[in-house]
């Protein structure tokens, strides 16, 4: 079988995130958060959320939070997908919108969004075991 297209969610999202909001739910786990594809997205916020990579290039061990967030929204903004084998990202030679001067606001905001939301780096099965 051919190796899945990473990133598929933010592609698929027009069409996922309705779906997602139309089933009654108490508890949403994003067990592929990978660049966060669909949660930012939805705009319902239900009493547990739950996101999960296990991918450390996302959230790397070693940096300071801030560090560790400045670099998730870097690569949120300039990668478009990972290999799986050596964990390289690609990087869009397009203008990406990054904005350093709007860091601080970026990370208020998320850091706002994610206050009640657990962060996990477990392998899936483990997740939803």
């Amino acid at each position: 079988m051919k190796n899945r297209d990473h990133g598929v969610k933010s592609r698929l999202a027009d069409t996922i995130i309705p779906i997602i909001e139309s089933v009654p739910h108490e508890t949403y786990a994003d067990v592929f958060m990978g660049m966060d594809g669909a949660f930012y997205r939805r705009t319902r916020m239900p009493k547990c959320e739950i996101i999960n990579d296990i991918s450390r290039d996302v959230d790397p061990a070693g940096l300071m939070d801030i560090r560790r967030a400045a670099r998730f929204l870097y690569l949120q903004k300039l990668a478009y997908g990972s290999k799986v084998t050596d964990r390289q990202f690609g990087v869009t030679p397009k203008p990406s919108g990054f904005d350093l001067s709007k860091l601080v606001p970026m990370l208020d905001d998320i850091h706002g969004r994610l206050t009640r939301v657990t962060i996990e780096n477990l392998p899936f099965g483990e997740l939803i075991h």
